[in-house]
Formats: C-alpha cells, sequence, structure tokens
C-alpha cells in the first residue's frame, strides 16, 4: 500500500509459506500480555495422560511390592519361584508399555519416576535381606510381608499420585 497512511504497527500479522500466521512487528504490552496469559493456560498434555502416567508408576511400586512379599511367602519351593518371576517379568513389559499409549508425558514425569525408583529398590533390597535372614530362624508373619510391601511400595505410589495431582494445577 504504497502513498497510503497505513501505518506499520496497525498489520500485525502476515502470512508465512506454512499459512501460519507470524509476528511481523513487536507487539503491544496488552497484546504482549493477551499472549502470555493464552500461553500459560495451555495445555501441552491431558489428564487422560497424566492419570495412565500415574497410574502406571503407582502399579509399578505396587508390583515391586507385591513381589518381595510373595517371593518370601514361595521361597525355594518348587516351579513356584520360576512362575512368579515370569509372572513378575510379564507384568513389568506390561506397565512399561501402559505409558507408551498417550500422547504426552506430564511435565517432570521421569525425574519423579526416577527419584522414587531409587529408594524401592534399596527398600526392596533391605526387606528382602532382613526376610531372609529372619525367616531363617521364624517364619516371617503375614502382617510382616504385607508391611514391607506397603514399604517398598510407598515411593513409587507418593510419586503417581504426585504425578496425577500435578495434572490438575
Amino acid at each position: 500500500m504504497r502513498g497510503s497512511d497505513h501505518d506499520d504497527t496497525t498489520d500485525r500479522t502476515a502470512i508465512g509459506r506454512d499459512g501460519v500466521g507470524t509476528m511481523t512487528t513487536n507487539p503491544s504490552p496488552e497484546e504482549a500480555r493477551r499472549q502470555l496469559q493464552a500461553a500459560s493456560n495451555a495445555s501441552v498434555g491431558s489428564r487422560r495422560d497424566a492419570t495412565v502416567h500415574g497410574l502406571a508408576t503407582a502399579g509399578l511400586g505396587v508390583l515391586v511390592g507385591a513381589y518381595v512379599a510373595v517371593s518370601e511367602v514361595i521361597d525355594g519351593r518348587g516351579p513356584w519361584d520360576h512362575l512368579a518371576l515370569a509372572g513378575y517379568a510379564v507384568l513389568l513389559v506390561a506397565l512399561c508399555l501402559v505409558p507408551r499409549g498417550t500422547r504426552s508425558r506430564p511435565r517432570h514425569t521421569r525425574t519423579a519416576v526416577r527419584r522414587a525408583s531409587v529408594p524401592t529398590v534399596l527398600l526392596a533390597f533391605a526387606a528382602i535381606f532382613v526376610m531372609n535372614a529372619w525367616g531363617h530362624t521364624v517364619p516371617v508373619a503375614p502382617g510382616y510381608l504385607v508391611l514391607a510391601a506397603a514399604v517398598v511400595a510407598a515411593p513409587l505410589v507418593v510419586a503417581g499420585a504426585t504425578i496425577v495431582r500435578g495434572s490438575r494445577r
């Protein structure tokens, strides 16, 4: 628009090759605030994705805790050791594949799972060590097995709850 009163600042967008509007000039402070508010309200993932990741994380904790208790009950009893280990491996693979069906990963999911996995593994080793040392002299009561499973599962269950709760902010 040569020769007219056209002000360059009134035409803020231009259509690029990909058909998407691009900024040609700096936005006004009001426009910048509006764009910043729109960007901060936008959600990359969905609550469904966060729920799937959170439940898979909590399920992993419950699986590890249950394996600790079950392995103590069937310790050295014929083929049950091998069947329990095979079942554990199948469930572990299934739990690891569940989050792959989601479209996004909620923020800080990897960090939460990694930070919770270390105490879970250490608690599992400690529980197995204590139950094996204790179980050679006295059979381990079912209440202690449930307690050991709950303590081992707790870090990953808390991480799963944190992942789900974080999506609702």
